[in-house]
């Protein structure tokens, strides 16, 4: 038999990303497994954390669109209406990467180059440019014993 759900919105609906995100939120808050990752103790504005209607309201009121993602505008604070902000999703702006008259994913080119993806993907988000970002050496952490 399939579980009901009081408020209906994990069912595939316009409002599912919003439910996720939602769900999303809590778990990396309140998730015991997540929240080691969350070392600043973050937490979920208090009438969002139990009421996803009004955490829905509040989405639609300030700027969601479909495929957005949230944000927190300050890293070290709560999941709240004062700290939080819609964005675009950024997953997209890397699907397609031209760097010497070549396109493709910034995945494929991390394994290319032979340069972590996720420095590259720092760069890229910090406003270096493509070429420089995929061209430039990355240099290795001091103290890291890897690197004698």
């Amino acid at each position: 038999m399939k579980k009901s759900l009081k408020h209906g919105y994990a069912v595939k609906t316009k409002r599912i990303y919003l439910y996720n995100a939602w769900v999303n939120i809590k778990q990396k808050c309140y998730n015991d497994n997540l929240r080691d990752k969350n070392k600043a103790n973050i937490g979920v504005y208090k009438a969002w954390l139990n009421n996803f209607q009004e955490f829905y309201d509040w989405a639609v009121q300030n700027g969601y669109k479909d495929g957005m993602q949230l944000e927190r505008i300050d890293k070290n604070k709560d999941f709240c209406p004062d700290n939080c902000r819609w964005a675009e999703n950024k997953k997209n702006d890397y699907t397609n990467i031209t760097f010497d008259g070549k396109t493709q994913s910034l995945l494929k080119w991390s394994k290319e180059l032979n340069m972590s993806y996720y420095a590259l993907l720092k760069r890229l988000d910090s406003g270096w440019s493509v070429s420089d970002a995929l061209s430039k050496p990355i240099r290795k952490k001091r103290g890291n014993p890897e690197n004698k």
